[in-house]
């Protein structure tokens, strides 16, 4: 009697939930707002000044960037290296005793 009842209530939420079938959309159904039109270049900005002095003004910027992070990356490898946490092996190791 249990089993029955059971039984009838799992098809019941089965039966309940929507099918993999229905859930996957038809993209025939797809149609774009009234208000989309395919862009064109028209809509590209226009370019206004100097290249030349946006390209300078980049590059000044750059390589600020450049010389700080070249900086700190040797301010901070002659840290390590003073306070002995890295050994660099730059000098061979001193060669075992033969005895």
């Amino acid at each position: 009697m249990n089993s029955r009842v059971v039984a009838a209530a799992s098809r019941a939420i089965l039966a309940s939930r929507p099918s993999s079938v229905n859930q996957v959309r038809n993209s025939s159904y797809y149609k774009p707002a009234a208000s989309w039109y395919p862009p064109t270049l028209n809509e590209l900005p226009i370019p206004q000044g100097s290249w030349q002095a946006a390209y300078d003004a980049n590059q000044r910027k750059y390589n600020i960037h450049l010389a700080i992070g070249v900086s700190f990356f040797l301010f901070t490898l002659t840290v390590l290296r003073t306070s002995g946490l890295v050994t660099l092996n730059t000098e061979y190791p001193p060669l075992p005793d033969e005895n």
